[in-house]
């Protein structure tokens, strides 16, 4: 987690529940960053277990390409996404 003073934090407690404006993936590491709605950064992973996303879909039609707009629900598709 991104802290107010520009330095980071384990995110020890699970990922709250919250609105994610954004998503970026580092290619070469892996990292997963999600830019938050009032909670701030949160980086994922980086390393060999690094979440790899694959897909990102509209959950009611995942074959419907680019059918993704604000306030729908979403699927993020991969590998490493949780530890179990």
């Amino acid at each position: 987690m991104l802290n107010a003073d520009g330095s980071w934090s384990p995110l020890s407690q699970g990922f709250p529940n919250v609105v994610v404006l954004g998503l970026s993936q580092n290619p070469t590491t892996g990292t997963l960053v999600a830019a938050t709605h009032g909670r701030g950064a949160f980086a994922l992973g980086g390393g060999v277990t690094a979440p790899r996303l694959t897909s990102f879909a509209n959950t009611a039609d995942p074959l419907a390409p680019g059918a993704i707009a604000p306030g729908m629900t979403a699927s993020l598709l991969g590998a490493n996404l949780a530890s179990a």
